[in-house]
Formats: structure tokens, sequence, C-alpha cells
């Protein structure tokens, strides 16, 4: 009875060893086969759209006593330069809310330093960095900036990643975020600040792309506005609502719509422009509830009714 009980008890003894070794195996093999699963390659963006810097300063209240002091990261959320519409192409001129024409111009990024911009002892200034994007298919990417100072990254006008703080440079990775895309051209635009009292170093942007490993194609960095039309072109394209020439013939005001995909919102801008070579001079939007605009006599001011 005790022979047949310790040879149980020995067979028993050698099934639950056994099984826990294969078990430790198993895992072993899983973590080395993950492990071995290949990281996605990171595609350097090595030239830009650069435009700026501007001065960028605070409000006059900003040091006034019982007022919440803004810092640098605050610029962010500041609406300098209107992404929406926006495609730019290298010598497009821009004119910001409330200050002079500027244009965008090529810059490099030749190393995993970055765009070195020019910054300025005692004034707070922004300035952005814009690509295109072209993916072949559907994809997620994922979207990874390092930054010495604040800088938020923006596709299709939607905001992918903000890092409020900056001070990345010197790691091997940076603030990520995603963004699923559709096949075609899509605009990646970043927009940075610097504020001199933040910090003494330099003011660099760099940023790497990749891919989601679902897919097998990567996507392609270009400074090439072109793009094929699509669907979206042809049944939410802007739709004009009427056109006013200045009295001195210099400028034309233009009235658009547009439906605006998922749930196809109606979106309305005024856009004025050069009657010569329809340069954009401003653009106009959040515009619910303002209409009937009229050129004043002088050819320089509009009137509207809200």
């Amino acid at each position: 009875m005790n022979k047949h009980f310790t040879r149980f008890w020995r067979m028993w003894l050698a099934v639950v060893v056994s099984a826990v070794f294969l078990s430790g195996a198993v895992a072993a093999l899983a973590e080395e086969e993950e492990s071995d699963e290949p990281e996605m390659p990171k595609i350097h963006v090595e030239k830009w759209l650069f435009l700026g810097p501007i001065d960028a300063p605070f409000p006059a209240f900003n040091e006034e006593d019982g007022e919440k002091e803004m810092k640098a990261g605050d610029l962010l959320a500041w609406r300098h330069l209107d992404l929406d519409g926006l495609w730019p192409v290298d010598g497009d001129k821009v004119q910001l809310i409330g200050g002079a024409d500027i244009e965008w111009a090529v810059v490099s990024a030749p190393d995993t330093g970055g765009v070195l911009i020019a910054a300025k002892e005692g004034h707070p200034r922004a300035a952005w960095l814009a690509t295109y994007i072209s993916v072949s298919q559907w994809m997620e990417i994922d979207v990874e900036i390092r930054s010495t100072h604040p800088a938020e990254v923006f596709i299709d006008g939607e905001s992918v990643v903000k890092d409020k703080k900056g001070g990345k440079m010197d790691t091997d990775a940076g603030n990520s975020g995603e963004a699923e895309l559709e096949m075609g051209k899509h605009l990646l635009v970043v927009k940075t600040v610097y504020v001199p009292e933040d910090s003494l170093t330099e003011w660099r942007v760099d940023v790497n792309v990749s891919r989601d490993d679902d897919v097998d194609t990567d996507p392609a960095v270009t400074l090439d506005p072109g793009r094929e039309m699509t669907i979206h072109d042809v049944l939410d394209g802007p739709s004009i609502g009427g056109i006013q020439v200045s009295p001195d013939g210099a400028l034309f005001l233009v009235s658009l719509s547009e439906r605006t995909p998922p749930e196809g919102t109606s979106k309305r801008r005024v856009e004025v422009r050069r009657f010569k070579d329809g340069t954009l001079v401003r653009r106009l939007t959040d515009l619910s509830g303002v209409g009937s605009w009229q050129w004043a006599p002088t050819g320089d001011r509009l009137s509207y009714v809200a």
C-alpha cells in the first residue's frame, strides 16, 4: 500500500515539475518572440516649410497683482496663425493677426539636432514648421517631437501632441501622439513658442514619424503640396456665397462655406484677397450670425451686421 502511494506521489510530483518547466519555457519563448518583433523605423523630418519667428508678447495684465501669470506653454493656445484651410508652399505670404506679411521658406534639419530657430533676447516669440505626410492606405501613425521649448503638433488642424514645457532635446525619446490617417496627403504643422526668461538654451525642434505595424508601407514626408482629388473635394468642397470688389479695385472679398466631415457641419469664412494675383490678405472664421459685409468708400475697411 505504502509502495503504491510512494510511486503515485513521485509520479504526481514529476508531472507538476514538468508542467512548471513547460510553462516557464513557453513564457520564455513568448517573451523572446515578443522581443524579436521589429520596432517600426522612425522617419526623420529633414526638411520643413518654416514661418516666423514673430513677436508673441504676453498680455499687458500678465504681471498685474491678482492675475494668474501666464507661462510659455500658455502661448500655444493663442491663435496667432489660423490653421483652417492652410495648405502652404515655399514663398507663400501670410498676414498674421495683428501683424505684417511674412512668408513660408524651406529650412533643413539634417540631423537629430532639429531645426535651429532664431531667438530674441527679452521677447517671447512664436514660429511654425510645416510638412506633408502622404499615405497610400489607411494607417495609424505615431508622431514624436523633441523640443527645447513648448511645442504642439497638429495634423489637418487637429492637435496630436502637446508639450507645454519642452526640454526634450537631450533625451532619446520625446513626447508622442497618434493619428489615424485616410489614404492621401495630410498637413502636419508644429507651433513652438520661446520665452527667454524660461531658459537660456537654444530654440530647437525635431520630429520623427512612424507607422503602425499593421500595415506594410511607410508614410512619405514631403514638401510637395500636390495631391489627388478625393470624394471629400467633390462633396464637401467650398461653395462661393458672394464676391465684392473694393472701391479702389485693389482687393476683393469672397464669402465661402463648406461642410466638414464626419457630421457634415457647415462652416463659413470670409477671405480678402489682392485682385491682381489672388494673394490672401486676411481670412476671417467663426462667423456664426455675422453677414451683410460691405466695403467702406476708402476701400481699406469692411462693415458687417451681427
